[in-house]
């Protein structure tokens, strides 16, 4: 959903914020990625509020990135293991 205007109040500063994509660089123990996110951001103290597929995306690489640097299975793997082990499998074999 587009907002109707482009700017409005920081409710942490009071600044102005901009719908806008930015580079948003992620970090885990030394680690970074860096993700476009479109939210709302301010202009003075670099807050951001996102949105429901903007955090979700934001979530989303978060998780991933834990899962490289800790090296343990991600989202993707626990339910690839739930379809190789599921009751279905063994019916058939």
């Amino acid at each position: 959903m587009t907002p109707t205007t482009n700017t409005q109040r920081c409710p942490m500063c009071g600044g102005t914020m901009l719908f806008e994509c930015r580079d948003e660089v992620l970090e885990h123990r030394g680690h970074t990625r860096t993700i476009n996110t479109l939210a709302w951001w301010c202009n003075d103290c670099d807050d951001g509020i996102l949105d429901g597929k903007a955090l979700m995306a934001w979530e989303k690489a978060m998780v991933q990135l834990r899962a490289e640097v800790d090296q343990i299975h991600g989202p993707p793997d626990p339910a690839h293991i739930r379809e190789a082990f599921s009751p279905m499998q063994y019916a058939a074999g």
